[in-house]
């Protein structure tokens, strides 16, 4: 509750134009027309669409939930639609994270995508876990906008959004929010460059991890009697070789995955990436052995490395039997802001492990983005642990393009904020529309409402309630 000496939320502005701007294809539907515009037809402003009001032939009138977000279970919604369009927006440029825990802008989103999400509503006598989100619908509009400032991030949102409490875990509106309300927050990691220093800290950390080398500078041929050469990467796993042949092609070494065969069965088939042209063995040796002082090869290389040895279940760590090899890979990491504690064991493979939450953890995945994708899933169905983030200020932003999602939990990270999205738009699909414009311009209306409602209420089987009115 507000108390009095809370500042007052900032006036809201009417809400104009329509919230989406195309009609997309209705999933349900095996096929979708699209009409040829007209030459110059583009030009034009386009005509604001009229709302056509249908019959909603629904003998129910109450809908009912069980949500302990919501302080309701059961509501009257007199209509289906929403003519003023999507409010759950932000703007396009905010950064939301992704399925492979990298940061990229909203605007850059598309159906089919996979975000990181969590539960909406947590099971009873649990807490939310972090789940894939699965981007099922991207709507583009124009809306006034709020600027929702906190002590980590600043985020231009619309007054209707909805982000999740730190104390309460319940879910608030921008407009509702005042300086103090504390949210749930990740820390958001911008995204540096895949450039040369990165791709040679990765082939460098991969093949000290998991790599066989057999090269000395001058060697010759081994059909003139010297040993034979080679440099040979094996792993269960194709992602990095695939990634490593991509980064060595790019430093003139073209090369191949084929079969690999350890000499005795192995659980899983292998695959290696082999090079024996001393020509290119020669280029391969360079890249081993002459260390760079850049972040931006401290990241290749813990992101290699982790690759080869790395481990994430209960805990993220990192093993070798080699302790100078583990401090090499744990004083790259601290340079970039990470603490990882030895663990070594006497004759056997020591570990270094980080420490941290779980926020921690993605940080890691955010900052040195290693290839193999089943140890990023791992994070997957975990307890979210998230990081305070008190609201400093809330500030009226004018009108600005937005964009709204749909995801298949109902939730993703916005500009690090655990955040809601629009539910009601797919609804609209089961009815035979789309959820862009159709969902604004064809409102279905309960006709009968009244008497709907007169007659559940008067039934013997009615439990009184708290019912909610659809605003």
């Amino acid at each position: 509750m507000q108390s009095p000496d809370d500042p007052a939320p900032p006036p809201r502005e009417a809400i104009k134009g329509r919230g989406s701007a195309e009609n997309p294809p209705n999933r349900f539907e095996r096929l979708h027309y699209l009409e040829e515009p007209e030459a110059g037809e583009d030009e034009e402003e386009p005509a604001r669409p009229r709302t056509l009001y249908l019959r909603d032939p629904s003998r129910t009138i109450l809908a009912t939930n069980e949500s302990p977000d919501v302080g309701f279970d059961a509501s009257v919604n007199p209509y289906r639609g929403c003519e003023h369009g999507c409010v759950y927006c932000l703007a396009p440029e905010t950064p939301v994270l992704h399925g492979d825990l990298v940061w990229r802008p909203l605007g850059e989103v598309g159906e089919g995508d996979v975000l990181v999400g969590f539960d909406e509503h947590p099971t009873p006598g649990r807490t939310r876990r972090l789940r894939p989100a699965v981007v099922e619908g991207v709507w583009w509009s124009r809306k006034p906008g709020l600027r929702l400032v906190t002590n980590r991030c600043e985020v231009l949102t619309t007054a209707e959004h909805r982000w999740l409490q730190w104390r309460s875990f319940r879910w608030s509106r921008t407009e509702q929010l005042t300086p103090g309300r504390v949210l749930r927050r990740l820390p958001v990691v911008s995204r540096n460059p895949v450039d040369e220093d990165y791709r040679a800290g990765y082939i460098a950390g991969l093949s000290l991890g998991d790599g066989t080398f057999r090269y000395e500078p001058g060697q010759r041929s081994d059909k003139l009697g010297f040993p034979q050469a080679y440099w040979r990467i094996a792993l269960i796993d194709r992602e990095p070789l695939d990634r490593i042949l991509e980064y060595l092609e790019i430093f003139g070494v073209r090369g191949e995955i084929r079969p690999f065969d350890p000499g005795h069965r192995p659980p899983h088939p292998m695959w290696k990436v082999e090079i024996r042209s001393l020509a290119k063995l020669e280029v391969v040796n360079k890249l081993l052995t002459v260390e760079r002082t850049s972040p931006g090869y401290r990241r290749g290389f813990v992101a290699g490395f982790f690759d080869a040895e790395g481990h994430n279940g209960s805990s993220l760590r990192i093993s070798q039997v080699d302790i100078g090899t583990l401090e090499r890979v744990r004083g790259y990491a601290r340079s970039l802001g990470f603490e990882f504690r030895l663990e070594a064991r006497a004759g056997r493979a020591s570990a270094i492990r980080l420490i941290g939450s779980i926020a921690e953890r993605i940080r890691f995945f955010s900052t040195f983005e290693p290839a193999l994708t089943r140890k990023r899933q791992a994070l997957f169905a975990t307890t979210r642990s998230l990081l305070p983030d008190p609201v400093e200020a809330i500030e009226r932003a004018g009108t600005r393009d937005v964009v709204d999602i749909q995801t298949s939990t109902g939730t993703f990270f916005a500009a690090g904020l655990a955040t809601h999205n629009c539910y009601a738009r797919p609804t609209h699909e089961y009815l035979g529309f789309s959820a862009g414009l159709d969902f604004e311009t064809r409102i279905l209306v309960k006709e009968d409402a009244p008497e709907l409602l007169r007659r559940t209420l008067a039934s013997p089987r009615f439990e009184p309630r708290v019912i909610a009115l659809s605003g």
